[in-house]
């Protein structure tokens, strides 16, 4: 075989082979684009399952410590009180602006200010700033926002304003109504005995005020009734003082009546009385016997008591 035959028979052979290495080539070769990139495919692995993180806390980061605020209360930033020139001044009663603003929306967001924030210091304001201040424990509690206050005011250790436990109210109870003790009644002097009187006497049954007494009472010539001036009053709870023809009586209110008689024993045509300021005249004679003088019901109702006689009974009141 000639040198052309042998050149002609390697060039088919190496020509066949070419071929066959870039279809197998092609075979394992992934398309992109356009352009081929030889790839070595790698031992086959399970796909990891990511651990699922809490969101927002990025993985290897510990937890914050809880804050003391109060889950409700937002932080204020620096840059929020720059922007409102927080801490600038000290803020009192009277002053306005945005500082004033921002420190009213905080104490009522820990509910010391009960009012709507409407940016001027006015004097619910300054109580509340008192309140903070007391519940805080701070050296000044005079209602001014200053530095101190300021700097608990918006940070994180600050309390919410303290909700007072109610006190229960006593259930009131019914005053009892006093029950009144019954005057004693005054010593009455002992009754003269009635066959000595200058009148016809006798015990009858008079009723005073609804209670029945019993009482000597005398009867003149004209059958006209005599009762006992202090016997009758004392029994209405008056004290009675006798002696020397004068007779004073005294109420438990303080009124005051007198009677004075010209004689100390018998019959006594001229006698006067006195109730308060008025002056009495007995229009008919009153009789002293013993210790008390004996008087008629016309010169009772002088005195102004009621007298209804009966045949029987007297009722006096």
């Amino acid at each position: 075989m000639n040198k052309r035959a042998v050149a002609g028979l390697l060039g088919m052979c190496l020509a066949f082979s070419a071929g066959a290495l870039a279809e197998e080539s092609a075979a394992n070769t992934p398309a992109s684009l356009g352009v081929q990139i030889p790839w070595t495919p790698g031992p086959t692995a399970e796909p990891e399952t990511p651990t699922p993180q809490p969101s927002g806390t990025p993985e290897g980061t510990p937890e914050p410590a809880p804050s003391s605020e109060a889950p409700s209360l937002r932080a204020y930033t620096q840059a929020e009180l720059e922007a409102a020139h927080v801490g600038e001044r000290v803020l009192m009663r009277g002053m306005e602006g945005a500082d004033v603003l921002l420190v009213q929306q905080r104490l009522i967001e820990l509910g010391y200010l009960w009012d709507e924030a409407d940016g001027v210091y006015g004097r619910k304001t300054m109580q509340a700033i008192e309140d903070f201040q007391s519940v805080h424990g701070l050296e000044k509690v005079d209602g001014k926002a200053g530095e101190e206050t300021l700097a608990r005011l918006f940070g994180t250790e600050v309390e919410t304003h303290p909700t007072p436990t109610p006190t229960p109210s006593p259930t009131p109870q019914p005053t009892p109504t006093p029950t009144p003790s019954p005057t004693p009644m005054p010593s009455m002097t002992p009754e003269p005995d009635a066959a000595g009187a200058p009148f016809a006497a006798g015990k009858k049954t008079v009723y005073i005020v609804e209670n029945p007494i019993q009482l000597l009472v005398g009867e003149d010539g004209e059958e006209r009734r005599l009762y006992p001036l202090c016997g009758v009053y004392m029994h209405m709870g008056y004290t009675c003082q006798a002696g020397g023809g004068m007779w004073t009586l005294r109420s438990r209110t303080g009124e005051e009546i007198t009677l004075l008689a010209q004689e100390t024993d018998g019959a006594c045509e001229t006698a006067m009385g006195a109730s308060g300021k008025t002056l009495l005249l007995a229009e008919k004679p009153v009789y002293v016997y013993g210790s008390d003088v004996w008087v008629g019901s016309e010169m009772l109702s002088q005195f102004g008591l009621h007298i209804v006689e009966t045949a029987d009974t007297t009722v006096i009141w």
